[in-house]
């Protein structure tokens, strides 16, 4: 036997081999036509279908509280109730924060509760609680004088605070 005996295949094997080659070539061109293209950007479903996300809230001053979102909020749909009665003058919103405020000061150190509902440009919602002390525009400066951890039954754990400049001390704790 010479090489070429090796080499040469039946002419049966040869049509089949061409006919199983354009079955892969037509799948194939098929496949990729249903592909999208390069200029197809983004992710195939681009709906926001989560709710704005809390990321920190601020009481700039005695009458208003910034709720600060991860994404940009709309007024609109805004709902804000606090116990006890404050009453709430406007809601604005600017780019991903929400800004409430009320018609009356907050009294120093009152403990209050919000229920707010904020929701974003594509209808999400986000309802929470935030609790929260009066403005105390006049905090004192405080200095821890005398830490005591090792209290017993008749010495309890205990913290000597410093006053070092006046103040009132309401909502401090």
């Amino acid at each position: 036997m010479n090489a070429q005996d090796y080499t040469v295949n039946p002419p049966s094997v040869i049509g089949q081999n061409r006919g199983i080659s354009r079955i892969i070539q037509l799948t194939l061109l098929l496949l990729s036509s249903c592909a999208p293209g390069m200029d197809v950007g983004g992710p195939p479903f681009s709906v926001d279908l989560l709710p704005p996300e809390l990321q920190m809230a601020v009481t700039p001053d005695g009458r208003s509280i910034r709720f600060v979102s991860d994404e940009e909020v709309n007024p609109t749909p805004a709902e804000i109730t606090v116990q006890p009665e404050l009453p709430v003058a406007s809601v604005t919103a600017e780019e991903n924060s929400l800004t409430v405020a009320f018609a009356a000061d907050q009294l120093i150190g009152k403990a209050y509760t919000a229920r707010v509902t904020i929701g974003d440009n594509s209808g999400n919602t986000l309802s929470f609680l935030y609790s929260f002390s009066g403005w105390n525009p006049r905090v004192p400066e405080i200095l821890i004088n005398e830490l005591n951890p090792r209290g017993s039954g008749n010495n309890p754990d205990c913290m000597e605070l410093f006053t070092v400049t006046g103040g009132n001390l309401g909502g401090l704790c």
